[in-house]
């Protein structure tokens, strides 16, 4: 199924107050009533009763950031008070101009996806899900079982010994003890005398009959024969 994109025209000091045009194909075209000009910031109407009743809800629902003389919230932008948005600026600034900002951390850091001192470079290829895209635009990697062990500059391919669709499977040497990895990151026992014979879902425990000691190459007390087939009381092992 296709995405649908619902355009919303920016309501705000900084981004200015758009509305759409009717009679045009394009949105948030215009400004909005009561404001003009080239970025539809002015606030036009004089008429002092309005202007009385914008200061009055400016004063209670301005929270991050300052009221003019004319009612208008202009919102707070710096590391200090964080850097907010909307008409009220009540939530973090999220555009291009503005950068974008993590509600989590009072709007003063990067929001996930995005870096630099005004948070508007893009982090690049999927360094937003499976890293933590740093200040100059690098991207770490995440080492996780639950979020996947990722590697790359874009931290889009698997780290080493991991596997699976999501890089949370892990097979190496140290984890498949007797055995070796398949490229979808299983763990397959060896099955020879050269090897041994193991068992287990690491390969860590030897094949039935086998003797631990002997890297399970050899049968275990009481088994004999190619198979390692345990002695019955009619049999002389």
């Amino acid at each position: 199924a296709s995405n649908t994109y619902t355009c919303r025209c920016a309501a705000s000091a900084a981004l200015g107050f758009w509305a759409t045009n009717v009679s045009s194909s394009r949105r948030c075209d215009v400004c909005s009533a009561d404001y003009s000009g080239s970025d539809c910031t002015a606030f036009v109407t004089t008429d002092p009763v309005v202007i009385a009743s914008r200061i009055a809800a400016c004063a209670t629902s301005c929270v991050n950031g300052a009221c003019d003389d004319v009612g208008t919230c202009r919102c707070f932008a710096n590391g200090t008070h964080g850097h907010w948005g909307g008409e009220w600026c009540a939530t973090c600034a999220a555009s291009s101009t503005l950068g974008f900002w993590d509600r989590e951390q009072q709007c003063r850091v990067c929001a996930m996806g995005y870096f630099g001192a005004d948070c508007t470079g893009v982090c690049p290829g999927r360094c937003a899900t499976n890293g933590l895209c740093k200040a100059d635009g690098t991207c770490e990697c995440r080492r996780s079982t639950v979020f996947g062990n990722w590697a790359g500059t874009s931290c889009d391919v698997c780290a080493l010994n991991a596997f699976g669709p999501n890089c949370t499977i892990t097979c190496s040497p140290d984890t498949c003890t007797g055995g070796s990895c398949t490229s979808a990151g299983e763990c397959v026992c060896h099955q020879n005398r050269t090897h041994g014979f193991w068992a287990g879902s690491s390969c860590n425990l030897c094949a039935k009959g086998y003797d631990r000691a002997s890297n399970c190459t050899a049968c275990a007390r009481n088994h004999y024969g190619p198979s390692c087939t345990l002695c019955t009381r009619t049999e002389t092992c």
